[in-house]
């Protein structure tokens, strides 16, 4: 199978950016099919989901979340994420994005995988981090930047109460984070 790139340009860039193309490609019923779509040009991002060995917890953001709340969803207790700057590992912003939303300094990061958040209509790729802290990591405030308009809470999840908080978790990086967890760390 094959394609081609026929056309491509922005038709849309503020908060966010919006691409448009026009494709030719091969098919499994006909020779050529040529198409448009458009695409959310997000960028990477990471997401990490961090443990606390002395509180055996897990630790979570609390946010408002625009998109959401036009589903009845305003408030999203997630796990820490956020876009990978240009030129930034995404390792790095995984550090980054922890003392900012949380306050906590992450020394070493385990890569969990990469995935597409909704690969029919976004570009956004996404990082998946695991990292263990413990209370003294805590160096900072956290809660987010004034200048990005962020209000975070820190949320504590045990260990032992995070398989029934799953069944809550309405969104796809929390819970590929904890079944990540639940299949390779809980003994």
């Amino acid at each position: 199978m094959s394609y081609k790139i026929v056309k491509e340009e922005n038709v849309y860039k503020d908060y966010l950016k919006i691409r448009k193309a026009s494709i030719e490609r091969s098919s499994y019923n006909k020779d050529t099919v040529t198409f448009t779509r458009e695409t959310l040009a997000h960028g990477d991002a990471i997401a990490i989901l961090i443990y606390e060995k002395d509180s055996n917890s897990f630790l979570l953001t609390k946010q408002f979340r625009y998109p959401t709340s036009i589903n009845g969803d305003s408030w999203m207790t997630e796990i820490p994420a956020g876009m990978v700057d240009k030129g930034e590992k995404p390792e790095d912003t995984a550090k980054r994005e922890t003392m900012e939303e949380l306050g906590y300094e992450i020394k070493e990061v385990t890569q969990i995988g990469t995935y597409y958040s909704s690969p029919g209509s976004s570009t956004e790729r996404v990082y998946m981090y695991f990292a263990e802290v413990t209370s003294n990591d805590k160096i900072a405030t956290g809660g987010g930047l004034d200048t990005e308009h962020e209000d975070i809470e820190l949320i504590k999840v045990p260990v032992s109460e995070a398989k029934e908080f799953m069944r809550t978790v309405n969104d796809f990086k929390t819970m590929i984070g904890f079944q990540w967890y639940f299949l390779n760390k809980e003994v």
